[in-house]
């Protein structure tokens, strides 16, 4: 077990009883460690130390039967022995107040217990139950230790169930990660070759790490009928074999489903042994993905392997989710095939057509705009210092283009009444735009202009395309993976802040350091804490401006942005704080510092504020998003833990003193 601190010659000249190194252990362990069993048993274990006590058990009502059911037990007894306690637990879980009963038993059965709810707010969840099988008198300071004690393992069970569900979401955000890793790898693959054949083999040798397969088929359409156009695991001589559709009824159906199918034993399959070409007779498991591309079936993967039973369910999303990506990287290499000389010609694009200037705008959902992200004639710097930004309610070429999701093309600009002349190209006189798009939602827009009228061709727009889709592959997968990037940082913060609060000598320090860490997760400017006393919310921690400034402000439970925040009990994420009624200016006033945006989030456990968390102004000038909001709350959550802890420490401290006092 770990060492506890001893606090008697830290904190205190005199000696503290018992009551309070258990609460003290208990705290820190509770800070620190996440599995609710574990923590239990190890607290029982603390207090059957301190205290002569024959039993102790955590009783918690089970979400899933509403049943009373045994969390921790410690006693030399059979755990049967709860039954002679079951109308006193009965008791308080119906009336939520702690019951101490005294029993002489005919069968010679003595006992005193003390049965204390386990209860957030009022809602009892549980009972703690303190017995001895002999009579026995609860000391009133005893009963206040194992109320405190049950507050706790409120707690306990608060942070455990947060911890759970975080901990899912972590093994699904792992899994998510590893199976985008492997579809970002697809992506690359789309992106590196047109070469129809290079491209397919590629996909199968790739699609054989997320789906092992023995052998495998692409196989695209032609006319009526497929074609093989790959093969892994046969001879190549397969290649060009020409399958009838009509004459096969599993591959029909899958063709006309548009969906995924698996078989646990093709040589069990009527249908499939009487209609199946002779090198597939002795497949076994068996499972095939449609390629479909804007609702056109352009043909087939299937992959067998030779032990029946091999392909699930899970495998069938998998391969059907591969099928959807990789159709583009095939279609994109069917279009080279058809366009090949226009595809060269794209590639002398400057020389051949006389459109110097290409620019990648990028749209951001939380303002609704497209942001210049990359231009053939700026730098990077330069195109920071620009900071071009359209709002799509604004009228421009680029942004009709986003609004309609469709291709536009202007032979002359001066013709077209919503254009804005750039502010650097001054000579730009035909333009065309293309719209960035992955599933239905819009990543930016492709932009050509050239200094000559008429320039461009309905082919030219066609043969962009081309390109312009596989430029929002890519911009979309290095999206996906600077979110999963992210996330990574949110973990190693929490993790971080899980150590920091287990230290219960220094709370300024313990919350100093937190505020750090989400200074330093969120990148912004500021940051503070404010906790509600007294119907005030007072500045206890401020970063990123003059703590000795601010400290002395309080505001009203009802003033500024965290008073709303109180009065509401919800998170409130602020744009434009100069314009915002709610904006308590004098204390930007007093310490110079300026409010910009803001995140403001509850600090609360039990349905109890004890306070607000806010953060100003992001350094990349980025609006806080909702996504932001949900991991400040479950960092202000841990906060919460903290504040309550540091409570009930001095809570008990005080109580434990007024005891020796009185002893005096």
């Amino acid at each position: 077990m770990r060492q506890n601190k001893s606090i008697s010659q830290k904190t205190f000249n005199i000696k503290l009883d018992s009551n309070l190194a258990v609460v003290q252990a208990f705290a820190q362990l509770n800070a620190t460690i996440i599995d609710l069993e574990e923590l239990l048993a190890m607290g029982l274990d603390i207090i059957n130390q301190s205290f002569p006590f024959d039993l102790l058990a955590v009783m918690h009502v089970s979400e899933k039967s509403g049943k009373l059911t045994l969390i921790s037990y410690l006693s030399e007894k059979p755990n049967t022995i709860l039954e002679i306690f079951k109308p006193f637990t009965t008791e308080v879980l119906n009336s939520g107040l702690a019951i101490e009963q005294k029993q002489i038993s005919e069968d010679g059965l003595n006992y005193s217990c003390l049965i204390v709810p386990v209860a957030t707010g009022r809602l009892v969840t549980g009972v703690f139950i303190i017995a001895n099988f002999h009579l026995y008198s609860f000391k009133p300071s005893e009963r206040e230790l194992f109320t405190i004690f049950a507050e706790q393992i409120m707690v306990a069970t608060t942070v455990s169930k947060l911890y759970i569900r975080k901990q899912q979401q972590q093994q699904q955000e792992i899994t998510r990660r590893q199976i985008a890793t492997h579809f970002q790898k697809i992506s690359s693959i789309i992106n590196s070759t047109l070469n129809l054949n290079d491209v397919l083999r590629l996909l199968l040798e790739h699609l054989r790490v997320i789906v092992p397969y023995s052998s495998a088929l692409v196989m695209l359409v032609k006319g009526s009928g497929l074609v093989i156009q790959a093969v892994a695991g046969f001879d190549n001589s397969l290649k060009g074999e020409q399958i009838n559709v009509d004459e096969n009824v599993i591959l029909k159906e899958v063709l006309l489903q548009k969906y995924p199918a698996v078989f646990s034993d093709m040589t069990k399959n009527q249908f499939w042994m009487a209609d199946s070409p002779k090198f597939l007779s002795e497949v076994r498991a068996w499972i095939g993905a449609p390629i479909v591309v804007k609702s056109k079936i352009m043909g087939i993967f299937t992959l067998h392997h030779d032990k029946p039973g091999y392909f699930d369910g899970a495998d069938l999303e998998l391969i059907y989710t591969f099928a959807n990506q990789a159709a583009i990287g095939i279609e994109n290499a069917l279009l080279y095939q058809r366009e090949q000389n226009k595809v060269k010609q794209f590639q002398i694009i400057h020389r051949r057509l006389d459109y110097e200037f290409i620019s990648i705008f990028l749209y951001r959902s939380q303002t609704n705009s497209l942001h210049l992200k990359a231009a053939s004639d700026l730098s990077a710097h330069e195109i920071q210092e620009l900071n071009l930004t359209f709002p799509l309610t604004k009228p421009t070429l680029v942004t009709a283009v986003a609004n309609k999701q469709s291709a536009l093309l202007v032979h002359d600009v001066t013709s077209f009444e919503p254009y804005i002349p750039h502010p650097i190209r001054k000579r730009i006189q035909s333009e065309f735009s293309i719209p960035l798009v992955i599933k239905g939602n819009l990543i930016g827009v492709f932009d050509v202009q050239s200094v000559y009228k008429h320039t461009f061709s309905p082919d030219d727009v066609m043969l962009v395309q081309t390109v312009a889709d596989q430029i929002a592959v890519a911009i979309e997968t290095a999206s996906l993976f600077e979110q999963r990037n992210k996330r990574m940082v949110e973990l190693s913060v929490f993790n971080q802040i899980g150590t920091d609060i287990a230290d219960m000598y220094d709370l300024d320090n313990v919350l100093i350091s937190i505020l750090e860490r989400i200074k330093m997760l969120y990148q912004v400017e500021g940051a503070s804490l404010l906790v509600l006393r007294d119907g005030l919310l007072h500045f206890e921690i401020a970063l990123g401006m003059s703590g000795q400034v601010i400290r002395p402000f309080t505001l009203k439970a009802n003033e500024g942005f965290a008073g709303w925040v109180i009065q509401h009990k919800r998170p409130l994420r602020v744009s434009n704080a100069a314009e915002d009624k709610r904006h308590h200016k004098g204390i930007d006033k007093a310490i110079n510092f300026t409010t910009h945006t803001l995140l403001a989030v509850p600090v609360q456990i039990q349905g109890q504020i004890l306070g607000v968390v806010e953060i100003m102004n992001r350094i990349d000038g980025n609006h806080f998003t909702q996504e932001d909001e949900i991991v400040l709350s479950f960092i202000a959550s841990t906060i919460a833990v903290t504040l309550e802890n540091a409570r009930l420490f001095k809570k008990l401290t005080n109580s434990t003193l007024n005891e020796q006092s009185a002893c005096l």
